[in-house]
């Protein structure tokens, strides 16, 4: 498992995680957490990348909460800082 995944991994919950991919299109991680359908995209190096993957899982998945980790997105040290359920927790306050 990946540095990136393992708080995901190591959470109090400890939801399955998947990887999805469609084609072209692919999703580092997939996961659900109480009902809502979380989806992120890792980017390393200097360019951020695309992130049709996100996209295009999303646009499957109405009502998922994409995140790109890395460049272009979430610092993944602001990632390895933040408990795990500080994301589930805004995502969840986010809906009204």
């Amino acid at each position: 498992m990946s540095k990136t995944a393992a708080p995901l991994a190591h959470s109090s919950t400890q939801p399955l995680i998947h990887y999805w991919r469609n084609g072209p299109d692919e999703v580092d991680y997939v996961l659900r957490h109480q009902g809502e359908l979380f989806a992120y995209e890792v980017k390393s190096g200097a360019n951020p990348g695309n992130a049709r993957g996100l996209d295009a899982f999303c646009k499957l998945n109405p009502g998922c909460r994409p995140l790109v980790l890395g460049t272009g997105g979430l610092p993944l040290q602001t990632w390895f800082e933040t408990s795990c359920s500080a994301w589930w927790l805004s995502a969840s306050a986010g809906q009204g």
